[in-house]
């Protein structure tokens, strides 16, 4: 198996690996197909709901059940599954949302607030612009002071999620999507399947 895979230094790892899923393609493609669909079929009207919330984040989300076949999503859950099983000791993995940003979308530096422990992105991106599928990182390293209190050191990693790309990181760190410059058109967009690992 083709397979490269990134840790980068610092108490809250955060894993990069390339070429992650071997039916990539077909994800993709059947995004193509739910946008072209809808186009066609629908009235426009696409599978995915905007989420929005003042000084936090605005973006266009879809249950991946939505979104792809059972047989696929089945597929890359699994391949999740063994990835996280082999590379953190984990076995639960969650169904992933569909996420969209297209002009206008973005995430500010924020912590899920979640009970997992990791949190995952496969990127189906394809627009290959230098600005798109921009995340960053806050990792929060804690150090205890004399009188037992926690201070937080933050170190800010900046990766460009490609096609194909799945990033794993820690839900204590902080995290945020860069606006694409891109149009609000859905196939020029950035596409994360977004979901939790424990």
């Amino acid at each position: 198996m083709n397979r490269k895979l990134q840790t980068y230094p610092g108490v809250s790892p955060i894993y990069l690996e390339s070429d992650f899923y071997g039916m990539a393609d077909s994800l993709r493609d059947q995004f193509e197909a739910q946008i072209l669909g809808a186009a066609n079929q629908n009235g426009g009207i696409t599978p995915f709901s905007h989420a929005f919330c003042p000084n936090a984040f605005q973006f266009l989300t879809a249950s991946a059940a939505s979104v792809f076949s059972a047989g696929v999503l089945d597929d890359v859950i699994g391949k999740l599954r063994s990835w996280a099983t082999e590379t953190l000791g984990t076995t639960s993995v969650s169904t992933p949302q569909t996420r969209l940003y297209i002009q206008g979308c973005w995430r500010d530096l924020l912590e899920d607030g979640i009970g997992m422990k990791w949190h995952y992105m496969l990127s189906i991106t394809r627009n290959r612009k230098a600005s798109v599928g921009r995340v960053k990182l806050l990792r929060l390293d804690a150090a205890k002071d004399g009188i037992q209190r926690s201070v937080a050191v933050g170190r800010m990693t900046k990766i460009r999620l490609g096609f194909n790309q799945l990033l794993v990181h820690s839900t204590g760190a902080l995290y945020s999507i860069e606006s694409p410059k891109i149009s609000t058109n859905p196939l020029d967009g950035v596409i994360f399947l977004d979901g939790y690992l424990w």
